[in-house]
């Protein structure tokens, strides 16, 4: 379980790697054919394969580590 309301820095450290965990666990739980697969996603992305929802999400993260960095 993901601490949405994690106050101290070790609350929200743990509660960002439980994120990533909890990512990991879906996308290693997908086959070729299920990555392929169009769902629906939000306006901005529309009807998506999964691949792309993923790659978007990793792509996003790469965009916010790098404006915390600067």
């Amino acid at each position: 379980m993901i601490n949405r309301q994690a106050k101290s820095k070790a609350e929200i450290m743990k509660a960002m790697a439980d994120s990533f965990d909890y990512g990991t666990a879906l996308i290693k739980e997908q086959t070729d054919q299920s990555m392929l697969e169009v769902v629906q996603t939000n306006q901005y992305l529309g009807p998506s394969s999964r691949a792309r929802v993923i790659y978007f999400l990793l792509g996003h993260g790469w965009d916010i580590y790098g404006q915390m960095v600067v």
